[in-house]
């Protein structure tokens, strides 16, 4: 785990090698570099989902008996403005698949990262996962020259994120007809902008009559604030099958 740096800014360089664990950073103006040929040299992965049991020891949420918005593999917190990551993998590898088919764990959810932190940006990840692999949450997000896979609701938050000459691939779930997944799942405030991908090549190995939707509107319980969600595709290639009413209102 990372120690709390004392100064105002810190770069961290991290070696080579696959990192099993779960992180959380409050430090602010904290840059983390991969120091690989490429990001997936660097990778920080877990694998807890919502559904899984706490373990003995873990800080109990509202006197629940599983993660509730906790299964991240790193999070970022409010604390951690103007964070920085260039270089790195971020990685939950939950067997999200097989848990859907045994239907042992009603709570697949599984994030790569939550990210609550004003001013961070990514730069050359890579964010794998399936269902709610990226949480961007909170503040102003930047992901630059990023790759995101997921299947279901797998970019998704309340954050105002610009998402850059990225690559979002949209993975094939096993068994399905149809509706395969929604690319985003934005909670924007009313007075909020939402999600902006710019430039990006959305890729998928889905194929017709199997589609996907461009994204859905999510409002959390907790959620007291209008919500009015919000994504934009803009200059994107899209290369997948889409249903040609690309969002999805839920009623």
């Amino acid at each position: 785990h990372f120690a709390k740096v004392n100064a105002k800014a810190a770069v961290l360089q991290i070696a080579p090698g696959t990192y099993r664990e779960k992180i959380t950073i409050r430090q602010p103006n904290l840059t983390l570099i991969g120091m690989g040929k490429d990001a997936s040299a660097v990778t920080i992965v877990f694998n807890d989902a919502e559904g899984t049991p706490l373990r003995p020891g873990d800080v109990q949420s509202e006197g629940k008996a599983t993660y509730t918005m906790d299964c991240a593999t790193v999070l970022l917190t409010k604390d951690a403005k103007n964070f920085q990551a260039q270089n790195i993998t971020f990685a939950n590898d939950f067997p999200t698949e097989q848990a859907r088919a045994e239907k042992k764990i009603k709570s697949v959810q599984a994030f790569a990262i939550r990210d609550e932190a004003d001013q961070s940006s990514f730069w050359n990840c890579r964010f794998i996962g399936r269902q709610d692999t990226v949480y961007a949450n909170a503040g102003r997000e930047y992901y630059k020259d990023c790759y995101i896979e997921g299947d279901v609701d797998f970019i998704f938050g309340q954050a105002d994120a610009v998402f850059e000459a990225c690559e979002i691939k949209a993975l094939k779930r096993n068994g399905t007809n149809g509706n395969v997944g929604y690319i985003t799942a934005p909670s924007t405030l009313e007075k909020d902008k939402g999600y902006l991908f710019y430039q990006c090549h959305i890729t998928s190995d889905v194929a017709a009559p199997n589609y996907y939707m461009l994204g859905r509107p999510w409002h959390p319980s907790s959620e007291k604030r209008p919500v009015n969600s919000a994504a934009v595709f803009r200059e994107c290639q899209l290369d997948l099958p889409l249903k040609e009413k690309g969002w999805n209102s839920m009623g």
